[in-house]
């Protein structure tokens, strides 16, 4: 059999990704920015016999959750979403090798899939940035004659990471930014790595509730331009990521807090105010968020929200315990998940020749 695993994280947009011009491509109304996580991820999995020449086929494994790893409950129309990304990079793979001298092999016969997550599915984690990233790899090396190259060309060939994950981007946005790290900036159909000096940094996520959310990112794309605020999003946005990649190169955690605080509460006031409006916050997001704003550490950390009630506060690594210990005093009740800066997709292994 051949087998390849994929491990792809979650990022974490401090400039937000929100709203469509394309939802065919998921085309962007305006850039985002984020930071890629390392453990929070997604593990893709797909074995398949390369003797067998039979009409390809997908099928899906459900193996033994282990070390926190955990098989998401997919639906009929997630595992279609899935089955025809796995197409489209295929067909990408077949016209776009060339390019990196890698040789495409069409697939035949059945291929088994089998996709795990680290974190609780649908609460606001971007779990189809990691399920997406992970998939548009996996897929890519599927249909590569030769895995070593492949993966000497991912790991040593930026544009070729670039060019996986624009095509990532029209499964799912927010997975090409899940391919590259630590910071990342999506604008058009273009990814690119942003130089910063908050190279080491970790996200200290508030998980206030694990009940998978009502309206999904699909639904909040469409419903924030019914929103009066919208008129202003995209200038307003383009302000906000010129300031804040000129803070990151400056290492400026005070000045940086500000710009995301600023943004993330613009995006969830589009929900707020569309129609029919609608909110991720609960009761318990207020009483954190007020918390915050009134701590004496507020700018030492940068805090957003993604479409969802959790809380993530990103900050370098060394005041990381000090926060832990705050918000575990004051709100003991609050599930607390702890991620680093990453570097973006792996090829965690494969198998290149073996038999059944």
């Amino acid at each position: 059999m051949k087998q390849v695993i994929i491990q792809s994280p979650s990022n974490i947009a401090l400039i937000k990704y929100m709203g469509k011009k394309d939802p065919v491509i998921n085309l962007p109304e305006n850039p985002s920015l984020s930071m890629t996580l390392k453990d929070l991820a997604t593990r893709i999995q797909l074995l398949w016999d390369p003797y067998e020449k039979r009409v390809h086929q997908m099928q899906w494994e459900v193996f033994q959750d282990d070390d926190g790893w955990k098989t998401p409950v997919l639906s009929h129309k997630g595992r279609i979403r899935f089955e025809t990304h796995f197409d489209r990079v295929i067909e990408w793979s077949r016209t776009h090798f060339g390019k990196f001298n890698l040789p495409y092999e069409k697939p035949f016969g059945i291929t088994q899939i089998q996709s795990q997550n680290r974190f609780p599915q649908g609460v606001g984690i971007a779990s189809s940035a990691s399920s997406f990233s992970a998939l548009t790899v996996a897929s890519a090396m599927r249909s590569c004659a030769d895995f070593s190259l492949f993966e000497e060309t991912f790991r040593t060939n930026l544009k070729f990471r670039t060019a996986l994950a624009e095509v990532s981007a029209i499964g799912s946005g927010s997975s090409s930014r899940s391919l590259i790290g630590p910071w990342v900036e999506w604008s058009g159909e273009s990814v690119f790595k942003v130089d910063s000096k908050c190279e080491d940094w970790g996200d200290l996520v508030l998980l206030m509730s694990d009940t998978e959310k009502k309206v999904s990112s699909s639904q909040a794309h469409l419903r924030i331009k019914t929103s009066p605020l919208w008129k202003s999003r995209v200038s307003n946005v383009q302000k906000r990521l010129t300031k804040i990649k000129e803070y990151l190169q400056q290492s400026k955690v005070e000045s940086i807090s500000k710009i995301a605080w600023e943004e993330f509460h613009e995006m969830h006031q589009l929900f707020h105010t569309s129609s029919p409006s609608f909110s991720y916050w609960i009761d318990l997001t207020k009483e954190v968020l007020d918390f915050i704003e009134n701590h004496p550490s507020r700018y030492r950390w940068v805090v957003t929200m993604d479409a969802g009630p959790n809380i993530h506060l990103l900050m370098p690594r060394s005041s990381m315990s000090e926060a832990k210990k705050i918000f575990k005093e004051k709100f003991p009740q609050i599930k607390q998940l702890i991620d680093f800066c990453g570097q973006g997709t792996e090829i965690i292994s494969y198998e290149q020749d073996t038999r059944a």
